[in-house]
Order: structure tokens, then C-alpha cells, then sequence
């Protein structure tokens, strides 16, 4: 087993002595609920007759998801996994033992991620009972006419996720920048903030990674590029690539007092 493995089957086990899993498995169904709060107070108006109403309540699902609930969450993982070391001056302790830096950053950041997409695929499943529930309180929606269409639907969670991953890079690079546990949370949510602020400004918000899975779902640019991305993951992308290169170069290169 490589050493990048074990350090991540570390990560896992400590995860269990934290919120945080819960916090994943429990955040899907929270945004689940939301959703649903929203379709039943009308928040969202029935489709047209004879038209497929799952399309457009994926969309409006991680709409509300992104715009509400997403970053705050990301922002939250990301500060918590790295706070065990940082509150408990560990880093020179684990750093004595015969592995590399880059394997710990690699094993930390990859449990981020896998964090946040067990989220996505627990609100991706939950809001099919939302629907379920729906078609029972409020039938004008007509989801019980009509079967769900997958397609989208999975299609939504990858590019969503694409669309995610540079502000996630952002936060977990803060996260090793900073000792303090606020420090990074509150940069993040002053992005969080002025994020939606920032979408009529499209050659602005490009290069605030908090917009960018708002500007995706809200289809505000919906120029495709040749690798069938938008303009908003393709920056995502970019922002993901330069952020765990300077976190790697950075961690490998730091003196650990």
C-alpha cells in the first residue's frame, strides 16, 4: 500500500473522531429540504402543460444549492480538516515520521474532495423524496406524470462539481496558509458575499473562484468551449491547477516551528 493510501485511510479514521462526516451526510439532506420548502411555498412556479417538469427542478435544486448552502459548506470542510494539527501544534510531530509533505497535503486535500462530493451524491438522492413528497402536497407540479430524466440530471452534477473545484483549491490552500481558524473562514465568506454582487461583472467574477459554481447553474454565460465546458468551469479548472501548485510548492518548502 502507497503511503499516499495510508495517510488517506488516516485522514478517514480521524474524520470519524469529527462532525465533519456527519456534516457531509447530513448537509445533502438539509439542501434537500430547503428545496423543498421552496417548491412549497410556491417559491417556483408549476411547468407549462405537457412539458417535463424534472429538468427544470434539477436545475432549480442546484441553483438554490449553490446559491444558498454550497460554498458556505465547502468553506467549512476545508477549514475544519486542517484545524486538528494547527490547534494541537502537530505538524512538526506528524512531519517526524517517515513520510513526505507532499503526501500529506495530497491525502488531506483528496478527502476534501471526497467530502464534498459524498454531499453532492446525498442531495443528489434525496431530492428525489422531495420530488416524491411534492407530487403528494402540491400535484400542480406534475411530477407524477412524468418519469425523471437521468441525463440531465447526472450531466448537472459533474459540471456543478467541475464548477466547485477551484474554490475548494482556494480554501484548502487558506487553510495552510493560516493557523487561525477564522482567518480563513472569513475570507471565504466575505467571497461567499460579494460573489453574487459580482455576476454582472463577468470579467470581474472570473477570477473570484466563490462565483464561480453561482455563475455555472444560473446559466449567466453559457459560451461552450471546445472541451464542452464553460466559461466559469474552465476558470474553475484553472484556479483548482494553480492553487494546489502553490499549496504543494508552499508546504513542501515550509519551516514547521
Amino acid at each position: 500500500m502507497s503511503t499516499l493510501s495510508r495517510n488517506i485511510q488516516a485522514e478517514t479514521y480521524k474524520l470519524k473522531r469529527t462532525p465533519i462526516l456527519w456534516l457531509s451526510l447530513i448537509g445533502g439532506t438539509m439542501v434537500a429540504g430547503v428545496v423543498f420548502l421552496v417548491f412549497y411555498l410556491n417559491g417556483a412556479n408549476p411547468p407549462e402543460a405537457g412539458v417535463n417538469p424534472w429538468k427544470s427542478f434539477f436545475n432549480m435544486s442546484y441553483t438554490i444549492a449553490s446559491t444558498l448552502v454550497l460554498v458556505p459548506f465547502i468553506i467549512l470542510v476545508t477549514s475544519s480538516l486542517t484545524q486538528f494539527e494547527h490547534s494541537n501544534s502537530a505538524w512538526k510531530q506528524l512531519y517526524s515520521f517517515p513520510i513526505s509533505r507532499g503526501s500529506v497535503f495530497f491525502s488531506k486535500g483528496i478527502t476534501v474532495f471526497g467530502l464534498i462530493a459524498l454531499t453532492y451524491v446525498v442531495f443528489m438522492i434525496s431530492i428525489f423524496p422531495v420530488a416524491y413528497l411534492l407530487s403528494i402536497y402540491t400535484p400542480d407540479y406534475g411530477f407524477q406524470d412524468y418519469a425523471p430524466v437521468f441525463g440531465p440530471l447526472f450531466k448537472l452534477f459533474f459540471h456543478s462539481f467541475i464548477s466547485i473545484l477551484g474554490v475548494t483549491a482556494f480554501q484548502y490552500w487558506l487553510c495552510y496558509r493560516w493557523k487561525t481558524f477564522m482567518a480563513p473562514i472569513g475570507i471565504g465568506m466575505l467571497g461567499f458575499i460579494i460573489g453574487p454582487l459580482l455576476l454582472s461583472k463577468p470579467k470581474i467574477a472570473i477570477f473570484l473562484p466563490h462565483c464561480h459554481p453561482i455563475w455555472y447553474v444560473k446559466g449567466l454565460d453559457h459560451a461552450i468551449t471546445r472541451f464542452g465546458l464553460t466559461t466559469p468551469e474552465v476558470y474553475s479548472l484553472v484556479f483548482f491547477v494553480l492553487f494546489v501548485a502553490l499549496g504543494y510548492f508552499q508546504e513542501t518548502r515550509r519551516n514547521i516551528d
